[in-house]
Parts: C-alpha cells; sequence; structure tokens
C-alpha cells in the first residue's frame, strides 16, 4: 500500500511539474505613443522670407472675421519647397506669391512641412 502512495505521490508530481506554466518575463513598460499631429494647410500671399533662420510670414485670409493676418511658419529641415512642380530653395520664393503652406503646430509654433509656390496660368488673349 506505502508502494501505490509513494508512486501515486511521484506520479502526481511529475504530472502537475508538467503541466506548470512557463514562467513569463515581467511586462516591459510600453514606450510613450507620440500623438499624431494633424497636417494642416493655408494659402496666402507671402509677406516676408527670413532664409537665414528658415522662416516665411504669410498673410492669410481670417475664416473668423474675414480679415488678413500675418502667419509665422517655421520650417522644418526636411520640408519640400516647389514652384511649378520643381525643387526650390526658400530664398527662392518672393514677397507677394501666393503660396500654400502645409504645416503642423508643435509646441505652439507652425512648422512648415511643405510649401508650394502657386503660378498663375497666363490668360489667354482672344485673337482678331
Amino acid at each position: 500500500m506505502k508502494k501505490i502512495i509513494a508512486v501515486l505521490f511521484v506520479l502526481g508530481l511529475s504530472v502537475s511539474a508538467f503541466c506548470e506554466a512557463p514562467a513569463t518575463a515581467p511586462a516591459k513598460p510600453k514606450a510613450p505613443v507620440a500623438k499624431k499631429v494633424a497636417m494642416m494647410k493655408a494659402t496666402g500671399l507671402v509677406v516676408s522670407v527670413d532664409a537665414a533662420n528658415n522662416q516665411i510670414v504669410v498673410s492669410i485670409l481670417s475664416k473668423k472675421d474675414k480679415k488678413n493676418v500675418d502667419e509665422t511658419f517655421a520650417i522644418d529641415a526636411n520640408a519640400t519647397i516647389s514652384k511649378a512642380g520643381k525643387k526650390i530653395t526658400l530664398a527662392e520664393i518672393a514677397a507677394g506669391e501666393k503660396v500654400s503652406v502645409r504645416y503642423e503646430i508643435v509646441d505652439g509654433k507652425k512648422i512648415a512641412k511643405s510649401i508650394m509656390a502657386i503660378v498663375a496660368k497666363p490668360v489667354e488673349q482672344p485673337k482678331k
């Protein structure tokens, strides 16, 4: 009888050791997820360009009060700047040109990700 109990005890220990769940590593703390920033767009006339400080000021029509408001944009290091489908430098944009700026607001600053100078299409004169 003692042998049967001893065999059952050893068998029970081996089965329980086999069925035991594997030890899991402690969960790693998750890295903070960066908030997704909405891309915004503004179109207006260039007031000034400061290529040395990577900034552009654009006069934009306010939707609230229908008045022009000057907005300053810092230019992102990886921003794309184009005119008529060709890449250009910030210095090649002049005051008075119409531009479309895609930007994000980061820490209260407007950071331009792309600037596209809008070239007016010439109006064809009717033939006489």
